[in-house]
């Protein structure tokens, strides 16, 4: 096999997840559909007058601008019933809004199964239903305030509906959720579904008597309606999008925490009450650390009415930051077993993030999905500095660096490489949007542009962009001209912004030793010609691997800086020290080769991080041999316990493993790697979190029939350290590891599991575990059910895509690679917005053969 995935990886980049989603962006289009429709049932003759040339599938940009040119002060109301058995529900919406241009039609967007009636101003109104829109015929409409009040009926189902239906394997329990990210809006209710026509929404539900509803304002009333139910009465919220609106219904519990402004509340399931009151003290914290943090850097009072959070069953993100009641995944935030710092970390950064956007992102809001990067990265950036104001000790640089920049610059360096801000002509591509470059290269290029003009110009920036378009909608441009008022520089950041913001690509920087000098030079990669202005710091390494080093800057029209030795001249350089920079950092070969070098040993454990990332770069690109990195992971991983740290070479270890060794080298570096596992949670002086760790990393690390051997006993519940309980989590992880290899004990170990576990967790693991194992007409069964059966919710199958797609069953997955391309369009309509990248990563980055090409290509 040798190293095909990297010589693939630079000579044919639709290999690579950013390639393949940058070519979805025409894939689908819809044909036009038209159906009886008006009160009175008559059947309209289509008149082109009232269906405008940008009517198309999805919410096109132009669509978007003629209607944000004519509507203003938009209102909705929303009054449906809701049952916990109904495929459907019915809905009745009354919409207000002052228009211009009132002889035109009108168009909303609704992609929900009926409409029932459609009145304007009172009158009955002709409607056309053309592919996911309701055109409005004029007449009704009058110069200035407009009702229109349209009842409907709409989907419930696991995934891919209106309304979300899940379903409590414990008690039965049913709960209902929306989630409109990023312009599903229309298919729970009609509205004008675009992020830059803001409007309050009031919302009036009808549901079991023993539901609790949860909005963006406190409930006016709760009033019985008969029949075993109560309607649920709520004010209107202050002006948010349409992506934003949200609410959740069931039988939720909740705990309260009033201990500061605003008061708080937390809902969960009922049958999760004692898991939530064990977390409850440290959730309520970092919120309120948070809050006040936020608070006091945007110099701005939360905004919104109330403060309140709600733990989602098999929700498909980790958060979504909805005004006044963020939704959580409960895996995420309701932490179960034996947890690490790391996990309560990690959580404290989601809560962070989400709250960050209550003003970034929800208080001021992108007019448009091209810019959904900014409130993205920005959320990232600010709950970095969140957690590190809150969380002192922590190597939060470090943590910052190992988060964003590896997964970044494994887009950003190849052909695939898209920018961070792209045109986007059609909400329809919005899921396409998402993915490493907005959600990792973002913040670091964010947190650069912080550094370059100083923390408090950036700070005042924020500030006085936040405040000049408070409950309305500002773009990219709007918040480079806050920072280039802060900085008193008009104009200054053009450059910057076009090399960063809008062009594609990351420069390659190197540093040597020439002819008594230290030059410095960056380079593009292969595929662009292009060079960026960057600052960054040089680290000089001496002997003993201390780090020193200085800063130094290229501007956009050089390639090379040339500095005088220092009187004790270094011995190794390394050009991005901290990692302060967004840049692809190299080493030059010489300094390659001492890195390699076992004998070599870095003091400094964040310069180590650093000097691996960029061995691991060349690895990718065919310079470094896999094993020669292999090698140099593993050394270091014999001093390195930082927990972050060691996730990120864990998983590269696992990619190197898998996809680029076969034969006796693979197999001797494996039983190294868990052996050294085996090590670190055998000993009991070391700590419990690393010890912890590394029992997990074993879980989907081992290979050899030793490694299989341990499994086979962590799934029969014995633990490979005596005073480390396997949890039922851990238990099942092992047995879908011996699954994709293959092991001829799954079976009956399955069974055995299978029985012993009680838990509501149960079906989703089998589940998990028959997707690893299968093969033939099971695989064909298994490929199909992802897409039809409407019971599977979406989260069961992003987590068991890489499952089935693993390399370790390369024949099914090379075999599945052209039908599960043929899905994208059908992805992007009916599942929401990580589904699409995660998938796409899964099916195509584990294919090692050059014939995978010319399927991707003919996407």
């Amino acid at each position: 096999m040798g190293n095909l995935f990297a010589r693939v990886r630079q000579n044919a980049s639709v290999l690579t997840l950013a390639a393949v989603i940058a070519s979805l962006a025409a894939c689908m289009s819809g044909d036009g559909k038209k159906i009886r429709s008006g009160e009175r049932g008559e059947t309209p003759t289509t008149d082109p007058a009232s269906a405008p040339a940008a009517l198309a599938e999805g919410i096109s940009r132009e669509l978007a601008s003629r209607r944000r040119a004519r509507i203003s002060a938009l209102r909705y109301r929303l009054r449906l019933r809701l049952s916990p058995a109904s495929p459907t529900f019915s809905g009745r919406v009354t919409i207000r809004f002052a228009l211009k241009r009132a002889d035109q039609a009108l168009i909303l967007d609704f992609r929900g199964p009926s409409v029932e009636s459609l009145h304007v101003n009172g009158q009955a109104a002709m409607f056309d239903r053309v592919r996911n829109h309701l055109v409005i015929r004029p007449g009704p409409f009058r110069e200035g305030d407009n009702t229109i009040t349209v009842a409907f009926t709409s989907s419930v189902g696991a995934a891919g509906q209106g309304l979300i239906r899940v379903e409590d394997k414990n008690d039965g329990a049913v709960y209902l959720y929306t989630l409109n990210v990023p312009a599903d809006g229309h298919a729970l209710m009609p509205l004008f579904d675009q992020p830059d026509l803001k409007g309050t929404f009031a919302l009036e539900a009808t549901v079991p008597e023993d539901w609790e509803v949860v909005t963006h304002t406190h409930p006016t009333s709760v009033a019985k309606a008969g029949d075993g139910a109560r309607t649920w009465t709520f004010p209107p919220s202050p002006p948010i999008s349409t992506y934003l609106f949200a609410f959740a219904a069931g039988p939720f519990d909740h705990i309260e925490s009033k201990a500061g402004s605003p008061p708080m509340a937390f809902y969960f399931r009922d049958s999760q009450r004692s898991l939530a009151e064990r977390h409850a003290a440290d959730i309520f914290r970092d919120h309120r650390n948070a809050l006040a943090f936020f608070e006091a850097y945007f110099g701005i009072a939360y905004p919104f009415p109330k403060f309140d959070f709600v733990c989602v069953p098999d929700f498909p993100f980790s958060g979504m930051e909805h005004p006044g009641c963020i939704f959580y995944g409960e895996t995420p935030v309701l932490l179960r077993g034996l947890t690490t710092g790391l996990q309560r970390t990690r959580r404290a950064d989601l809560i962070a993030h989400e709250t960050a956007h209550q003003w970034f992102g929800d208080l001021v809001t992108m007019p448009w999905f091209d810019d959904v990067w900014l409130k993205e990265g920005f959320a990232t950036l600010m709950a970095h500095l969140a957690v590190a104001d809150a969380m002192p000790g922590i190597d939060h640089d470090r943590a910052f660096f190992l988060r964003n920049q590896p997964a970044a610059l494994d887009v950003d360096t190849t052909p695939g490489a898209t920018p961070i801000r792209q045109p986007l002509p059609n909400l329809l591509d919005a899921k396409s949007q998402y993915g490493p470059i907005i959600y990792r290269k973002a913040p670091a290029v964010l947190r650069q542009l912080m550094l370059q003009i100083g923390e408090e110009r950036f700070r005042r920036g924020v500030r006085l962009f936040l405040n000049d378009h408070a409950f309305g909608v500002g773009d990219w441009n709007a918040l480079k001209s806050a920072f280039e008022t802060a900085s008193g520089t008009p104009g200054s950041l053009d450059a910057w912004s076009e090399a960063w913001i809008t062009s594609p690509g990351v420069p390659r920087v190197r540093a040597q030793i020439d002819e008594g000098r230290i030059r410095i030079r960056q380079s593009p990669p292969p595929f662009l010609d292009r060079l960026w202005p960057l600052s960054a710091r040089l680290i000089s390494l001496d002997a003993t691997g201390d780090a020193s080093g200085f800063p130094y800057t290229l501007n956009g029209e050089s390639r090379l800086v040339s500095v005088s030795l220092p009187l004790a001249a270094p011995l190794h350089l390394f050009p991005n020290g901290r990692g302060l920079a967004y840049l692809d950092a190299r080493l030059s070969s010489a300094d390659r080769s001492w890195a390699v070098d076992r004998r070599t040993h870095i003091a400094d454990g964040f310069s180590r991080v650093l000097v691996l990332e960029a061995l691991w770069g060349d690895l990718q690109d065919d310079i470094l041999a896999p094993e020669t990195w292999a090698h140099a992971a593993l050394d270091h991983l014999g001093d390195e316990r930082d927990l972050r740290t060691r996730a990120l070479l864990s998983a590269q270890l696992g990619v190197v493993l898998t996809r680029y060794l076969d034969g006796r080298v693979k197999m001797a570096l494996a039983t190294q790697w868990e052996e050294h596992l085996l090590k670190i949670m055998r000993d009991a002086t070391l700590p419990r979190d690393l010890r912890l760790q590394s029992l997990r990393a074993f879980e989907s690390a081992a290979r050899t029939g030793a490694g299989r051997d341990v499994l086979a006993s962590m799934v029969s519940g014995e633990s490979p350290a005596q005073d480390l309980d396997v949890a039922l989590r851990d238990r099942w992880r092992a047995l879908q590891r011996l699954s994709l290899l293959g092991d001829a004990r799954t079976s009956l170990l399955l069974a055995a599991l299978a029985a012993e576990d009680t838990s509501e967790d149960a079906s989703r693991q089998s589940f998990l575990v028959e997707v690893a194992r299968s093969e033939g007409t099971e695989a064909d069964a298994l490929f199909a059910r992802f897409f039809e059966d409407p019971t599977l919710p979406e989260r069961w199958v992003q987590n068991a895509a890489p499952l089935f797609f693993s390399s370790e069953r390369k024949g099914r997955g090379d075999r599945f690679l052209a039908r599960s391309l043929s899905r994208l369009p059908w992805i992007k309509l009916h599942r929401k917005i990580f589904f699409l990248p995660a998938w796409i990563d899964a099916a195509v980055r584990g294919r090692l053969d050059t014939s995978a090409l010319s399927t991707v290509e003919a996407v």
